[in-house]
């Protein structure tokens, strides 16, 4: 797993990079559409995924799964994408990449949110001092990595 999560941060770090040159020459709905392009075409390429593509019983799916899927990949995932490079066309890669940081944030907010309006299970337990700590650990880190930038500059 940690494998794994190494790889992801290498990857999005390589991406952002990568991506902001191509801000200056294209618009970015275009960008987008290839990286999703390129994504798809490796994604079939992998084994394990085409074998479970294969064997998955897509009408045993009732709607609201097509509909959550839908929510992951246009809202979750389309949009998302978009709007970092939407934002890599005026800000830095290291900027840009800074507000992934607030995932967390996000998280619990919306965890709160959603438990109070009865839209899913209480998963709130699951939050400990422990993550908070975790939590705080990762915005100290990003606020004295950004600051030791501004300061270099």
């Amino acid at each position: 797993g940690d494998l794994f999560l190494f790889i992801n941060a290498m990857s999005y770090a390589f991406y952002l990079v990568l991506v902001k040159p191509l801000m200056s020459k294209y618009a970015p709905i275009t960008v987008i559409t290839w990286v999703f392009t390129f994504g798809l075409g490796f994604v079939c390429i992998y084994p394990p995924t085409l074998s479970g593509l294969f064997q998955t019983n897509f009408t045993g799916f009732p709607n609201e799964i097509y509909l959550k899927i839908a929510y992951i990949i246009i809202g979750v995932t389309f949009l998302t994408y978009l709007l970092t490079i939407y934002g890599l066309k005026y800000l830095s890669p290291t900027v840009s990449s800074s507000y992934i940081y607030f995932q967390p944030v996000l998280v619990i907010i919306f965890a709160f949110l959603f438990t109070f309006l009865n839209w899913s299970a209480d998963y709130t337990d699951t939050i400990t001092i422990q993550k908070m700590g975790y939590m705080l650990l990762i915005f100290t880190g990003v606020y004295l990595t950004s600051k030791a930038t501004t300061q270099k500059t």
